[in-house]
């Protein structure tokens, strides 16, 4: 298994627009009690060879946008976690049809990336604790080198 979400992890912290909005509050599968928002958990979905090509992986990743925006006049706006999703999805997307490869490191690993599509998914908000919440979905391309 690869540590292909840490790269993510570090790919979002080197971003001045995420990190404008989260600050280094980019965790690993759960938002830590008491931690302010907004927020981005990332959680691998999956990580699997490619079955055609040696040394290809594809893994799927789900970073989740969180924000709880003060009311005002009695209601809260999505701005801020759209805003995120938006930057998180422009940081990363890296269609095939690019042909450029980019490397992604974590500790003394390196990935080198050849694509990567990003998709926002729906807007919601947790009925637990009235926060917003928007999943952006990751499929990446890599080898380790």
């Amino acid at each position: 298994m690869s540590l292909i979400d840490a790269a993510v992890r570090n790919q979002l912290l080197n971003v001045n627009a995420v990190t404008a909005i989260v600050a280094d509050r980019i965790f690993f599968d759960m938002i830590p009690i008491g931690e302010t928002l907004p927020a981005i958990i990332i959680s691998l979905i999956s990580d699997i060879p490619d079955r055609n090509v040696p040394g290809l992986w594809l893994s799927r990743v789900q970073i989740s946008c969180w924000s709880n925006p003060v009311m005002q006049n009695g209601l809260k706006s999505p701005e801020e976690v759209s805003v995120l999703a938006d930057a998180v999805k422009t940081a990363l997307h890296q269609p095939h049809l690019n042909k450029g490869v980019s490397a992604w490191t974590v500790g003394k690993t390196t990935y080198s990336v050849s694509s990567v599509k990003v998709e926002n998914g729906p807007r919601l908000v947790d009925m637990l604790s009235d926060w917003y919440h928007m999943p952006v979905d990751v499929l990446i391309n890599f080898r380790e080198v």
